[in-house]
């Protein structure tokens, strides 16, 4: 069998070229249009980096990637969008994230945050998200953040062990999961804020 029916599962995820197909594409733009139509009715708009690396998976692993986030704040609303778009390499493999999260904020120069949304990877694995953010505001523009987040993968994989003692023929796919806990540190910077 050629490695792409040989993909093993490992630290939550399925290891595979990292091209980007068709539908991480329509997301990725879906989130841009979505990000750029709302400019002229957002509050606050933030865009920053950030450093994550894993706290829990549920193998040992050692990963460390980069993001960048896009934050807006709707008019009056207690409630932001946000996407951490991060990038990570497992076993010199890269795979790309695009999630899209709803953060409630709670606070003002201090804010602690609950959020919660769903991903899609470049790996063809998606799933859901839950965690909680702490953002410091250290200048006007300029805010510090914090965030755990857990996030549960889904992907379908090919039973090997049914194809090898199955003489019949054809394929059996069973859908996997697994989750994995990741630990971000960034900046943010304030683009565009209204007067209240």
């Amino acid at each position: 069998m050629d490695n792409e029916k040989n993909r093993s599962y490992k630290y939550g995820i399925i290891f595979k070229s990292d091209s980007i197909t068709g539908n991480v594409r329509k997301a990725f733009f879906i989130v841009l249009l979505l990000t750029f139509t709302s400019l002229a009715f957002s509050q606050e708009f933030y865009v920053g980096g950030f450093a994550a690396t894993n706290w829990k998976v549920e193998t040992s692993s050692e990963i460390l990637g980069f993001g960048a986030n896009i934050e807006y704040r709707p008019n009056k609303s207690v409630l932001s969008f946000n996407s951490d778009i991060s990038r990570f390499w497992v076993e010199k493999s890269p795979i790309t994230t695009f999630p899209l999260s709803l953060k409630l904020i709670i606070g003002n120069k201090i804010r602690i945050c609950p959020t919660f949304g769903g991903f899609i990877r470049t790996n063809e694995n998606y799933g859901y998200s839950a965690g909680i953010s702490v953002d410091y505001r250290v200048m006007k523009k300029v805010s510090l953040y914090i965030k755990t987040e857990y996030m549960r993968d889904y992907w379908k994989a090919e039973n090997i062990t049914w194809h090898k003692y199955n003489y019949v023929g054809g394929k059996k796919i069973n859908d996997k999961c697994g989750y994995s806990i990741w630990i971000n540190l960034g900046i943010k910077f304030s683009v565009l804020k209204t007067k209240n």
